[in-house]
């Protein structure tokens, strides 16, 4: 009588690569999360620059005294008021981002 089905060995075998495949995916899968958290912080900067900028063209458009430093300035005392009472963006870890203006250059942190 022949008896069928996989030995141990067989079985050990498909387990092990199993595993390898797993690992690989898992830190492939790690790679790919940390890529979008940090392009994800990016954006949250970049309409933080775009809402100060935005705000300083309205406002040097009425007062042509108005600076970046004051756009800056205005942000920091009142986020929200940027967003329209919609989310304001932070950073991964939840903190607000630090905009400062250093030569008439926009600072993100």
């Amino acid at each position: 009588m022949k008896e069928s089905g996989f030995t141990l060995i067989e079985l050990i075998v498909v387990i092990v690569i199993i595993g390898i495949l797993a690992s690989i995916g898992y830190i492939k899968y790690q790679d790919i999360t940390t890529q979008i958290s940090q392009d994800a912080e990016t954006a949250n900067a970049k309409a933080i620059q775009v809402a100060v900028l935005v705000r300083f063209s309205d406002e040097l458009s009425v007062n042509s005294s108005y600076t970046l430093s004051d756009a800056v300035d205005t942000y920091n005392a009142d986020p929200g008021a940027f967003f329209h009472d919609q989310t304001i963006p932070r950073k991964k870890d939840g903190s607000l981002f630090s905009v400062t203006c250093q030569n008439d250059e926009l600072i993100i942190q």
